[in-house]
């Protein structure tokens, strides 16, 4: 039970570090298509399109399986 509570408490610290460096990103800029990012090297809007594609699916995948384990472990306390 407890590494499912620390699993999700980790789950959670990354979803805060992706929406901080998203914020900050989008702030300056870069964000998909946006006349910013445009502006670079073929290799760093596909460096962008990929970390922006793969940490969205990551903070999915995180956001359902978090929700999946606490249903789990509120569960085994009924």
């Amino acid at each position: 039970m407890k590494l499912q509570t620390l699993t999700i408490a980790l789950g959670i610290v990354f979803l805060c570090i992706k929406y901080y460096e998203w914020h900050w990103k989008i702030v300056r800029g870069l964000y998909p298509n946006s006349p910013v990012l445009l502006k670079l090297p073929k290799g760093e809007i596909l460096y962008f399109g990929l970390y922006y594609a793969m940490t969205g699916l990551h903070a999915l995948h995180l956001i359902i399986d978090a929700k999946k384990i606490a249903n789990y472990v509120l569960k085994t306390f009924k």
